[in-house]
C-alpha cells in the first residue's frame, strides 16, 4: 500500500506537464477532463463492487455521486482551464494553497475560530503565493496582489 501511495503522491504533479503537452496537440480542457474521468470511471466501480460497504445506504450513495459531479468537476474543470493560461509549476502552487482557503471559510461559515498558529499560516501562505506570482510573472502588479486596485 505503501508503495502505491507514493506513486500517487510522485504522479499527482505530472498532471499540468501532460495536460500542456495534450493542449499542444489540440485537446480543449472539456475533453481532456472527460478523458481523466473516462479512465478513473471503471477504477472506482471496480472498488466499489471489489470493496462493497453496508454502511452505504441509496441516499448517501446519490448524495456522493452528487457531490463528486458537481464539486469535483467543477474544481478539476477550473483547474484544467487555468493550465491553459499559466505554468503547470504554477499551477500547483495554487492549487497547494486550497487549505488556508479552507481554513478562512471554515471560520466565515462555521464560526472556528482563527488562532495564532491559524493566522500566521495563512499569511506565509498567501505572502508566498504572492512572492510566487510576483516573480514568475512581470505583468502582474505587486498591488494586486496586495488586494489594492490601483498603486
Amino acid at each position: 500500500m505503501r508503495r502505491w501511495t507514493e506513486t500517487v503522491h510522485t504522479s499527482l504533479p505530472e498532471k499540468g506537464i501532460f495536460a500542456k503537452i495534450l493542449y499542444s496537440y489540440g485537446l480543449d480542457p472539456v475533453t481532456l477532463l472527460a478523458l481523466r474521468f473516462m479512465i478513473a470511471m471503471p477504477l472506482f466501480w471496480a472498488a466499489l463492487i471489489y470493496f462493497p460497504s453496508e454502511r452505504v445506504c441509496l441516499r448517501d450513495f446519490i448524495t456522493l455521486v452528487l457531490s463528486g459531479v458537481i464539486g469535483f468537476y467543477a474544481a478539476a474543470l477550473a483547474d484544467f482551464y487555468g493550465l491553459l493560461y499559466i505554468d503547470a509549476s504554477l499551477e500547483r502552487i495554487i492549487l497547494y494553497t486550497y487549505p488556508a482557503l479552507v481554513v478562512v471559510l471554515a471560520a466565515v461559515f462555521f464560526k472556528e475560530s482563527l488562532g495564532k498558529s491559524k493566522i500566521i499560516s495563512i499569511a506565509l501562505t498567501y505572502a508566498g503565493l504572492a512572492l510566487a506570482l510576483n516573480m514568475h510573472s512581470e505583468r502582474i502588479p505587486l498591488s494586486l496582489l496586495r488586494g489594492q486596485a490601483s498603486e
